[in-house]
């Protein structure tokens, strides 16, 4: 029996022995220890972990202000050469938001009606208020302004006036100076025809834009 248990031993440890033997041809590891148990292998070394970089370009630091600007972009707290000034207009532009400035002066007075001529004013006709520049007495003048008011019929007379920059025939004219004021209730409402039936009045003398009280009477047809 001792011996039996001996031999068991010295077995054993042969095969210890050559499991751990490696071929002196080759120097790699034995077909015994090649077929050994996967548990006894070192596992690899885990792969070192690396951190994920961001790309792109660094975020800029707060308040940090752009050291350039684009090509043709006006110079900071300036505008190009020639540019009207921030905030106004060009020399001669009507303001904003505000009309032209005014072409005048006015006219103001009272237009009444003889007696003699209510007859011949009908309802449906038209009353031209005419300013003439003064060309000297007699004589007609550049038309300047002219005002057209409906006529509902002889009782709207005695009517009161007002010739203004408004009236003026063409842009940019002014209404200054000595002029003269005539009127007419026209049948065909046309400021420049006149037909037999259209009733007439002037100021019998050249006046100065500006004037008041400028009255006088319708007293005469054509």
């Amino acid at each position: 029996m001792r011996y039996i248990m001996s031999a068991t031993a010295l077995i054993a440890a042969l095969a210890l022995t050559a499991c751990n033997k490696q071929d002196p041809a080759t120097g790699e590891k034995t077909a015994a220890q090649k077929k050994a148990p996967a548990a006894t292998q070192a596992a690899p070394a885990p792969a070192p972990v690396q951190q994920a970089k961001v790309q792109g370009a660094a975020t800029p630091a707060a308040g940090s202000q752009p050291t350039s600007m684009p090509a043709g972009h006006p110079p900071a707290g300036g505008m190009p050469p020639g540019h009207p000034p921030a905030g106004g207009m060009p020399p001669g532009h009507p303001p904003a938001g505000g009309a032209a400035p005014a072409g005048g002066g006015t006219l103001a007075g009272t237009i009444d009606l003889d007696a003699g001529m209510k007859a011949k004013v009908k309802a449906g006709s038209v009353l031209f208020i005419i300013v003439r520049q003064d060309a000297g007495q007699g004589q007609r003048g550049m038309l300047l302004a002219a005002k057209k008011v409906p006529v509902t019929g002889a009782d709207m007379f005695p009517l009161k006036y007002t010739v203004g920059p408004a009236d003026v025939m063409m842009q940019g004219t002014q209404l200054a100076g000595n002029v003269r004021v005539e009127a007419r209730v026209d049948q065909d409402g046309d400021a420049i025809s006149k037909a037999p039936g259209d009733v007439v009045g002037a100021l019998d003398k050249a006046v100065k834009v500006g004037d008041e009280g400028l009255d006088f009477t319708l007293n005469a047809s054509l």
